[in-house]
């Protein structure tokens, strides 16, 4: 469940493999790999919620939003407030879970 990440060394922490081998530690993860695009990416595979951990920068990405919408729309609440406003990612978010209406 990845929960082992949370008491590990730094080096492991910081390790690109085990977050996509694992979604789940990536909430555990260092800053550097919860800023890193293509390992989110990587967790969204394994944990849809991952997007929650990601970085403020992350969060605020058009298109990776989308991604983490399309898999999971309730993401929506973890997204920007800039992005929250965007009626497009609202209708994405819609699509993949219709409750995500009440998170505008």
């Amino acid at each position: 469940d990845g929960s082992a990440m949370e008491v590990a060394a730094p080096a492991c922490r910081d390790s690109e493999e085990l977050v996509g081998v694992n979604g789940d530690a990536f909430k555990f993860a260092s800053e550097r790999i919860r800023g890193d695009a293509e390992c989110l990416l990587a967790a969204l595979q394994q944990n849809a919620w991952a997007y929650q951990f990601a970085s403020e920068v992350l969060r605020d990405d058009p298109d990776i939003t989308e991604r983490a919408l399309e898999l999971n729309g309730l993401n929506f609440e973890f997204a920007s407030p800039r992005l929250r406003d965007d009626p497009r990612l609202l209708r994405v978010a819609m699509a993949q879970n219709s409750g995500a209406y009440r998170l505008a």
